[in-house]
């Protein structure tokens, strides 16, 4: 069974490869193998947890992978091996790994930090670590909420963060700017239309001290959607002291004008 699995992972490494070439990225054969794996271990552990509902290599390939390497569209450090050595990449609700494995795996000299709270989750990611071999790599289980608090440890520490977690932007902004330092950048993939949701999150932003950079629109020939898009916005000031507020109040009571 793991032979045939291992096959089909490795027939669809081409959809991948050709992707990220549209990309302008060149995956190398370590890295390419490294996916194939990947996929691999995602098919197993989904046979016993709901890591991913896309369960064939060809979505995995395309809709966790390639799309996750579309993020480098709106990080210009991660088009650039040299430029994205010692990044720090903080992965917020990461679940399966999705984006920050997909990106480790392109550019292997940055940190990255994973956090998610549900514990079954990080073990399959500390495991998947090991397996694809990958070094300075920091799977947390816990809140948003509670590893940005003050005084925590990756509080106002990043360069980058981005959650795929389904989110408004309000919600997103107070869970995750906390962990980026000034200059830093808040990478979120979203779906058009946006203009209602960026304005919604006006509030937000003023909260928690980023302004609005760019909104990076994914070519549609990718195949990840017409309406895929990227929204960015800057850190200006370390965080302000009361948030992130408590665990729950980002999502159930988000930041309004």
């Amino acid at each position: 069974m793991e032979r045939r699995e291992s096959s089909r992972c490795a027939g669809a490494r081409e959809l991948l490869v050709g992707g990220a070439t549209s990309l302008g990225l060149r995956l190398n054969s370590v890295q390419q193998d490294r996916f194939v794996r990947y996929c691999l271990l995602l098919q197993q552990a989904n046979a016993g947890m709901n890591l991913t509902a896309l369960r064939e290599p060809e979505q995995m390939m395309t809709g966790l992978f390639l799309d996750s390497l579309s993020l480098s569209l709106a990080i210009p450090e991660m088009r650039d091996a040299g430029a994205s050595e010692g990044l720090m990449l903080v992965d917020v609700g990461t679940g399966a790994g999705i984006p920050g494995v997909p990106l480790k795996i392109l550019r292997p000299g940055m940190r990255l930090v994973l956090i998610d709270s549900v514990a079954k989750k990080t073990r399959f990611l500390r495991n998947l670590a090991g397996e694809l071999e990958l070094a300075n790599l920091d799977v947390v289980t816990g809140r948003a909420e509670e590893r940005a608090s003050a005084g925590g440890h990756y509080r106002d520490s990043a360069d980058v963060c981005t959650a795929r977690a389904v989110a408004a932007l309000p919600t997103l902004i107070e869970l995750c700017a906390p962990f980026i330092k000034p200059g830093g950048r808040l990478v979120l993939p979203k779906s058009a239309p946006l203009e209602e949701e960026i304005a919604q999150a006006g509030a937000a932003a003023v909260a928690l001290h980023v302004k609005l950079l760019d909104v990076v629109v994914v070519p549609p020939e990718l195949g990840l959607g017409v309406r895929k898009r990227i929204v960015v916005y800057e850190k200006l000031t370390n965080t302000p002291p009361g948030y992130p507020r408590r665990v729950g109040l980002a999502s159930s009571r988000p930041i309004r004008g």
